[in-house]
């Protein structure tokens, strides 16, 4: 990779990755929606599993997912990277056609890892679930005591 030392240069290739990327963008939306029609009409998944091993590495494959199994007869496939057939699933060709995958799920925003945040979320999880008295829960009262304490003292 040769670094680009002049703006005007990088912003010339900003244009060109921003007209590119809506072609792009346009090409994957147009695609995403045939293979939802194939599938629907031949029962075969090949074609939107192909799709999703073709993105690049940069596209956001879950958006194209969860768009899929939304609008076509698919299920998540047992790994999550992929599609299934589901019979029992309707398609919507229209609906798929007016909302692309990233505008179906729209990527979450950056938040930066809070370790306090987070203990507390989980600390409080964990004592709601033992106040419940719902046995499906396996909250160790022994190990929530020493989490409660040991984040206790990280407070200090």
């Amino acid at each position: 990779m040769k670094l680009i030392e002049k703006a005007a240069e990088v912003t010339k290739l900003i244009s060109s990755i921003e007209g590119r990327g809506k072609k792009l963008d346009a090409d994957i939306h147009r695609c995403a929606v045939s293979c939802l029609y194939h599938a629907d009409k031949h029962g075969d998944v090949t074609l939107l599993q192909k799709l999703i091993e073709a993105l690049p590495k940069s596209a956001r494959r879950n958006a194209v997912i969860g768009w899929a199994c939304a609008f076509g007869k698919f299920a998540p496939s047992e790994d999550g990277k992929s599609v299934v057939f589901n019979r029992e699933q309707e398609s919507d060709i229209d609906q798929a056609m007016s909302i692309a995958p990233w505008e179906f799920a729209p990527e979450q925003k950056f938040r930066p890892f809070d370790l306090d945040k987070e203990l507390d979320k989980l600390l409080k999880k964990a004592i709601e679930a033992a106040e419940s008295g719902d046995e499906r829960h396996n909250v160790d009262s022994d190990k929530l005591a020493a989490v409660r304490r040991a984040v206790s003292g990280l407070a200090q």
